[in-house]
């Protein structure tokens, strides 16, 4: 049904990532509280955003149901909600890890074939201090599919042996992002996946028993010159494996700049 173009992505061994388990992160560790909330982001509506670690923050779109983009330095908090002053929104702060994709990242296939599927918001739940996001994926049949994705940070040396570690060459403390999907009730004969960007520099894995279609996009300038590649790949679920999961480790940054505005304290509490 899909093929695998690429066979880079790893699969997740061993019991500490079975089912996509990861223990989520005690609220001690999160850099706001709330950690999770709604506002206008980089001028962008309708955003989502979890305040996952000081290493780690991570915005989604409630329109499209997909990721926004990864980064350290929280979000500069401007604008009359928060400093009276009307006109500025809140903005993103520090160096990014990796953008989103933009547009629909949803799709779905019945047998073999592509249909027509939308992705619409439902909100969000907090369980076990992790935070459980919401999403329909309808179809024109009228069916909807419910899938939850729970996003949280992670470094190498909670998910892997150290033997696992060397052999993939990951050091402890890289910050990283798993993103695991759950589809309780996805019909037979069905298949609900979503695109998204896999091409972190210190690696990405997939769960055990996972599948995911891949491809390379080249980026190209005003000359037509390759300037960057990136990797996209489909992580799907069906009746059979209603579970999936996606982890990524990236580079660590610095700290952001000072913040200078009031109001625009990267955790923003």
């Amino acid at each position: 049904m899909l093929t695998t173009i690429l066979t880079t992505i790893l699969t997740l061994p061993g019991p500490a990532t079975a089912q996509g388990a990861l223990p989520p992160a005690p609220s001690s560790e999160r850099p706001r509280d709330p950690f999770v909330f709604r506002c206008v982001l980089d001028g962008r509506v309708r955003m989502v955003t979890l305040a996952l670690h000081d290493e780690l923050w991570a915005a989604w779109d409630a329109q499209t149901c997909a990721l926004y983009k990864t980064w350290k330095g929280g979000v500069k908090f401007d604008g009359a909600v928060y400093t009276t002053v009307h006109g500025p929104t809140p903005t993103t702060r520090g160096e990014d890890y990796q953008q989103g994709l933009e547009g629909g990242a949803w799709f779905a296939y019945q047998g073999n074939a592509p249909v027509e599927a939308r992705a619409r918001w439902r909100g969000y739940r907090l369980e076990q201090g992790a935070c459980v996001l919401q999403y329909d994926i309808e179809l024109a049949d009228g069916r909807a599919v419910r899938v939850e994705e729970c996003p949280e940070f992670a470094t190498p040396e909670r998910l892997f042996t150290p033997e696992q570690m060397e052999d993939w060459g990951l050091e402890p403390g890289l910050p990283g992002l798993v993103r695991r999907y759950h589809a309780p009730d996805v019909p037979a004969g069905l298949v609900v996946g979503v695109l998204v960007r896999t091409d972190a520099p210190r690696g990405r894995f997939i769960d055990a028993g996972g599948a995911a279609q891949e491809r390379l996009v080249d980026l190209k300038d005003a000359k037509g010159q390759v300037v960057a590649t990136e990797i996209h790949s489909l992580v799907w679920l069906d009746a059979a494996r209603k579970r999936n999961s996606l982890t990524q480790f990236f580079d660590p940054k610095g700290p952001p700049p000072a913040a200078t505005a009031p109001g625009g304290s990267g955790g923003g509490r």
